[in-house]
């Protein structure tokens, strides 16, 4: 007859079974069985006997172990004697010398299930043990035929690798703690799934760190870690919040095709190349962060990849707050704690990101140092580009103007050292745009003087031109004070209402100095406008012609020469205006000035590039 007993269930619902028989001797037969590998049978291993096979340098393929821990070596040693385990031991790395619990054969897993693992610091009935020293490293194999999971929290805090730490394809089903573990040889986490909490704070990377395509569906955290030489997350993602903080790279940093709800790189040092080449990312924080070297950063172009990697984000997330709310509704108290308020606010931005059809979301570059180049195109910071119209910058988005400008006037030096000048003008736009926004919407002092000065001017005229000719005594004032009332009009835009002012005069007519295409076609505008009002004035014998025969012989092509010789400011004195038509010429001469200025200006500015 067999019983069976249930150890573990899965973060999807698979089960870890025990099957017990008897054989015909009355002795207990075990095995196990683990419904996400139905082919795979695994046998029975107690911490001791694993530790027994460990010692006696053996691989362990297609078991269950109850436990690996240093007590169980321990006890294993002093019954065997194999010389393999020394309670205090001693190893040195890049010389620094570590003590602790010394292990000088590999441990050896091959397609295995581990129930618990207490090789690392951890606390349990109230006493601490330090970390293993793994002289000869750790090996999971990669599938063959299953991967090795691991159930439970797993501890390696303040473990040394020895020798190389290879955990190919192995699946934590609990929370990971590699806290302060320090890897001699090279770390290998390619293809592993993390489905809690993986935390790698203050670890030491003195080898490659390899972590490509590895899936970290809660929080990864390597604040404060070191990664000696060349670390390699290509293809990774990160679900859940991926943390940086204080994180060092002193090898080139390589995060290409890597896919991360939030990644905060907060006062990382890079000590060469980072490379986040087609990143997709919903939030990075670049916050402090130093760069000594280059920094390649764009998003990924096929969006239908991109998308079916949000959608995946989604379901995972949307499972979660189900759980969670199974949990607590069921008042379990092992369920981990965490806030629904975060959680919704995940959701909330990868729906954003996905209806914004990007493959970065937002980004915040607040005082980073970038010693090389930023080799980036503008185009994948664009604040809008027609189906999303919200900026990608984080405070141009949160509507902290000066901190969006001094944004975008970083990108646009970055852009300047490298050569790249269409993408410094568009971050030299942005920069503008965002200066206007802090201006003051309008200025009610001058706007009484503007008017008081207005009033002052009107009355008078009106009584003067009372008795004159005209049939309507403030039609005149209208016509022949027309360069005054301009002028009244253009000052009130510019000072009483600043921020429109810059909207129509720096933003349209100057294109923010860096838009050649705006100021041609206000200088047409003016040209044209012009010399329409001056045809008009033409049949109103208010232009004089002093010369024979006439230029032109259309009279629209006389009005459009004299708009011309006036707007530049030649003045051949052939053609002479009178009354309102004198005032319009005096207007369009000291908008030619301007213009004309700022178009050499930006001429120039194209041309010494």
């Amino acid at each position: 007859m067999e019983k069976t007993e249930l150890l573990h269930t899965d973060s999807d619902g698979r089960k870890v079974v025990l099957h017990i028989e008897l054989d015909n001797a009355g002795k207990e037969i075990k095995r196990v069985t683990y419904e996400r590998y139905p082919d795979v049978r695994y046998g029975y291993l107690t911490a001791l006997k694993a530790a027994k096979m460990i010692l006696n340098g053996k691989a362990i393929k297609n078991y269950y172990i109850e436990a690996l821990s240093v007590e169980a070596l321990a006890e294993a040693e002093k019954k065997h004697k194999t010389g393999e385990f020394l309670p205090k031991g001693s190893i040195e790395i890049n010389g620094k010398k570590y003590k602790g619990p010394l292990l000088k054969q590999a441990i050896q897993l091959r397609s295995c299930l581990i129930g618990a693992i207490e090789l690392g610091c951890s606390i349990k009935a109230g006493r601490e043990h330090g970390g293993l020293i793994l002289q000869g490293g750790m090996k999971l194999s990669a599938i063959d035929p299953a991967p090795t999971v691991f159930f439970n929290d797993v501890f390696f805090n303040d473990i040394v690798f020895g020798g190389a730490a290879e955990f190919w394809h192995a699946r934590f089903i609990g929370q990971s703690a590699f806290f302060r573990s320090r890897f001699a040889d090279g770390a290998t986490f390619r293809h592993a799934i993390f489905h809690k909490k993986a935390d790698f704070e203050l670890a030491k990377f003195n080898a490659l760190a390899e972590f490509a395509e590895a899936t970290f569906i809660r929080e990864a955290v390597f604040d404060g870690a070191s990664f000696a030489l060349e670390s390699n997350f290509n293809k990774a993602t990160f679900i859940d919040d991926a943390t940086f903080k204080l994180t060092k790279f002193v090898g080139n940093a390589h995060f290409d095709y890597a896919t991360s709800l939030s990644l905060n790189l907060k006062d990382s040092r890079f000590e060469k190349l980072c490379n986040m080449s087609d990143l997709a990312v919903g939030k990075i924080n670049l916050t402090l962060a130093v760069f000594a070297e280059s920094l390649k950063l764009s998003s990924p172009k096929q969006q239908k990849d991109l998308q079916s990697k949000l959608e995946t984000f989604s379901v995972l997330l949307q499972k979660r707050k189900d759980l969670m709310k199974v949990k607590r509704q069921a008042r379990d108290p092992k369920h981990e704690f965490e806030k629904a308020s975060d959680l919704n606010k995940q959701i909330k931005t990868l729906e954003e990101w996905q209806q914004s059809k990007r493959g970065v979301y937002s980004v915040n570059f607040n005082d980073p140092l970038v010693q090389g180049e930023l080799v980036c195109d503008f185009g994948d910071l664009k604040p809008s580009d027609g189906s999303d119209p919200r900026p990608i910058i984080e405070p141009h988005r949160k509507k902290d103007w000066d901190q969006a400008r001094k944004q975008y006037a970083w990108l646009k030096e970055q852009f300047r050292k490298r050569g790249a000048y269409d993408d410094e003008d568009d971050a030299h736009w942005w920069a503008s745009e965002c200066a206007r926004m802090t201006t003051k919407r309008w200025r009610p002092l001058f706007l009484f003087f503007a008017l008081a000065a207005a009033i002052n001017i009107a009355f008078p005229a009106w009584f003067e031109f009372a008795g004159g000719s005209y049939v309507s005594p403030g039609l005149r004032f209208f016509v022949d004070g027309s360069a005054i009332i301009i002028s009244i009009l253009i000052a009130v835009l510019l000072f009483g209402f600043p921020r429109s002012g810059k909207w129509v005069v720096s933003k349209w007519i100057f294109g923010y100095g860096v838009r050649l295409k705006n100021l041609i076609a206000t200088i047409l505008i003016v040209i044209f406008g012009c010399s329409g009002l001056f045809w008009l004035a033409l049949s109103e014998k208010k232009l004089i012609l002093k010369c024979e025969p006439l230029p032109f012989d259309w009279g629209y092509l006389n009005s459009l020469y004299f708009s011309v010789i006036t707007y530049a400011t030649v003045g051949y004195g052939d053609v002479r205006a009178i009354d309102w038509a004198a005032g319009l010429a005096m207007v369009e001469g000291l908008l030619g000035i301007i213009l004309n200025a700022a178009l050499i200006v930006v001429i120039f500015r194209k041309l010494i590039r």
